[in-house]
């Protein structure tokens, strides 16, 4: 009995992580996702707990098929809400899908802009970084600005490995200049913002600060 305890308790906690892990992004903006669990994760813990129940009743005081099924609904519930997210992704996909087609479309024949109006979208944030990948290099410069604001704020996360933030901020960076050297006011202020300090990215410098700023206002 305390075996099966243990053991369930295990695979219990298996299934709350694969389920709540947070997915992060690599120094190339791709999101990378957890893989899902194995079937087993969610079928194993039924059969341990009809065991158990079994077990705490030997005499066979209700029927079998009664506690198969009330076992089978209770671990299904349980498995539901603990791990909601994983089954219910591929529906927000093709939700995402089917609400970003018509800008998605227009994104992939070259309308920089449509790639912005896509990911601005209520869609996950994979889809928003695929397209404003897609708007930056269609020299979208709003694109260009989140992007690169999205990739250096990701290393605040928790789970953002810490050999990945310094590519992920310098990439982070290395899109603003582009937005701001394509006039993107804000993406200039942002970059004098972080050479002042802010938040700590990057080392301060007070002339790269100044000269950024002095770029708002030439925009």
């Amino acid at each position: 009995m305390a075996i099966a305890t243990v053991v369930l308790g295990v695979i219990a906690a298996l299934s709350a992580f694969w389920a709540t892990a947070p997915d992060h992004i690599h120094n190339d903006g791709a999101l990378v996702r957890l893989p899902t669990p194995p079937t087993v994760v969610y079928v194993l813990p039924v059969a341990i707990i009809l065991i158990c129940i079994l077990w705490l009743n030997p005499r066979s005081r209700w029927p079998v098929a009664l506690v198969v099924v009330l076992s089978v609904l209770l671990l299904a519930g349980v498995s539901l809400l603990i791990a909601g997210p994983r089954f219910y992704e591929p529906f927000q996909r093709l939700r995402a899908d089917s609400l970003s087609a018509d800008e998605s479309a227009a994104c992939n024949r070259g309308d920089g802009a449509a790639c912005l109006r896509a990911a601005s979208l209520d869609v996950p944030d994979e889809y928003k970084v695929r397209f404003y990948e897609r708007g930056c290099a269609l020299n979208d410069s709003e694109s260009c600005a989140r992007l690169g604001l999205h990739l250096i704020h990701s290393t605040d996360w928790l789970q953002t490995p810490p050999g990945e933030k310094p590519a992920l901020i310098s990439r982070g960076i290395a899109l603003l200049r582009k937005a701001c050297d394509a006039g993107h006011r804000t993406a200039c202020g942002s970059i004098s913002a972080m050479y002042r300090g802010e938040g700590h990215y990057v080392a301060p410098n007070e002339a790269l600060a100044h000269e950024y700023w002095q770029k708002t206002e030439e925009h």
